[in-house]
């Protein structure tokens, strides 16, 4: 195989003990760079696992393809757009081959010095609700990703956060106060916004919050060894301070939050009555009758 042209660079870095190249023109190395995956450590030569391209279209040198491997993944996108696209591709392949970090799809905030979690699929309003917190005095952690290291820690991934507006448009807006240092994950709430829905909120034993953070998990199928024992750990951590339920505006998650911080009402512990002692068991035996 002859060498690649004079014109063509590759981007390398490592990211969460996964190493990626980005093949591109020379002229594009910078823009490339600004897009390379949070925490990533630029590196300057690596054999990659993992090749992206961005290739200008043979007929239209500003529309761009990017390509993960062979595999065609965006075409005849103008370069702001096909960057970000690209982004996007490198945090997925990030968050499906990391290893030593679990990543979950959810919102993440500091609220009063506690790590909360809002695991939740796309057009589930987590953006929404992640920024109005924020707003609200919340420290912002992610909005895309809740990356947990081995010990059940969640650490800080604060990409912007990208608002759907009207009309199908988006609003691009990083917080000013971000997080710097993992916190354990001591609330976890699974919530969809649905118009007029009246949050009555759902405690979840260990059991069932391990289940609701499989469903949102990246690398499930691909590194469960590492996965599980990591959703394990933090629904343990977490006990009955998960809680499932339809929210409508996010003015009652923020009442619910402040409200419970006052009270104590989210501090549940097993003499409750709530913490379901038997699911808790099936966690701790792996599912193995004693």
């Amino acid at each position: 195989m002859g060498n690649p042209s004079p014109d063509i660079v590759t981007v390398c870095a490592t990211c969460f003990g996964v190493s990626i190249g980005v093949r591109c023109r020379s002229v594009d190395q910078k823009a490339v760079s600004s897009h390379l995956p949070l925490n990533s450590e630029r590196v300057s030569s690596l054999a990659a696992e993992h090749v992206f391209s961005l290739e200008p279209h043979s007929e239209d040198e500003t529309l761009f393809s990017i390509r993960r491997g062979s595999s065609l993944r965006a075409s005849r996108q103008p370069l702001n757009s096909a960057l970000k696209t690209l982004q996007k591709q490198l945090h997925i392949c990030i968050a499906e081959h990391a290893t030593s970090h679990a990543f979950v799809h959810a919102g993440v905030l500091a609220w009063k010095n506690r790590a909360v979690i809002f695991p939740g699929f796309s057009h589930a309003g987590k953006s929404t609700l992640v920024w109005s917190l924020v707003q609200a005095g919340a420290v912002y952690y992610s909005d895309e990703y809740a990356v947990f290291d081995e010990s059940g820690y969640v650490c800080p991934f604060a990409l912007p956060i990208s608002l759907r507006l009207n009309h199908g448009e988006r609003a691009i807006i990083m917080p000013d106060r971000t997080g710097s240092s993992p916190l354990q994950a001591d609330l976890i709430v699974f919530t969809r916004y649905r118009p007029g829905a009246v949050w009555r909120p759902r405690p979840l034993g260990p059991a069932e919050t391990m289940l609701q953070l499989i469903r949102h998990s990246i690398a499930i199928r691909r590194n469960p060894s590492l996965v599980l024992p990591v959703l394990k750990k933090i629904s343990l951590q977490t006990r009955s301070q998960s809680f499932l339920g339809r929210r409508g505006d996010s003015l009652q998650l923020l009442q619910w939050l402040a409200g419970g911080s006052k009270r104590g009402d989210l501090c549940y512990t097993s003499d409750t009555g709530i913490t379901d002692r038997s699911n808790e068991e099936v966690i701790k035996n792996d599912g193995k009758s004693s």
